[in-house]
């Protein structure tokens, strides 16, 4: 592009675009468009498959600071990819990260985004969890077979 001596901007994008090209030669590249991705990337579906299976399925993943449940029974919830999760710190002051979801129908047992509370109760059948994660009770045992085990 040459420079345009009656625009100062022009002009000097056009110097420094003639001092580029006379010390760097051919290795300027003049083609910018030719290092662009294509947006349908952001969008495709199998894209986004492969990122979850290889990236956020395959090793650990931020979900949060310890500072976001600082007290006994704070909480917050939080997606690792395409599973829900709550990060809870327990009775016992440890950080606990569990899947957001019932064993028994697979509900989720907390709503809220964050909070304090000593259990989560899946609002389908009752069950209740422990802020680490361990089953506490379920609701209506009377209604399982004897033996029936979790």
């Amino acid at each position: 592009m040459k420079a345009n001596k009656e625009d100062p901007i022009m002009s000097t994008y056009g110097e420094v675009s003639d001092t580029l090209r006379s010390e760097y030669g051919g290795r300027v590249v003049e083609t910018p468009s030719d290092f662009r991705i294509h947006t349908g990337i952001y969008t495709d579906p199998k894209v986004f498959d492969t990122e979850m299976r290889n990236i956020f399925h395959q090793t650990w993943v931020y979900v949060g600071h310890e500072s976001e449940v600082r007290h006994p029974g704070d909480y917050r919830t939080a997606y690792i990819g395409h599973q829900p999760v709550i990060v809870s710190r327990s009775d016992g002051h440890s950080i606990d990260v569990l899947l957001n979801t019932c064993r028994h129908r697979g509900n989720v047992v907390c709503r809220e985004e964050q909070g304090n509370a000593n259990f989560f109760r899946c609002a389908y059948h009752g069950w209740t969890y422990h802020n680490d994660g361990r089953l506490a009770g379920i609701a209506e045992r009377r209604g399982y077979p004897d033996g029936f085990t979790t």
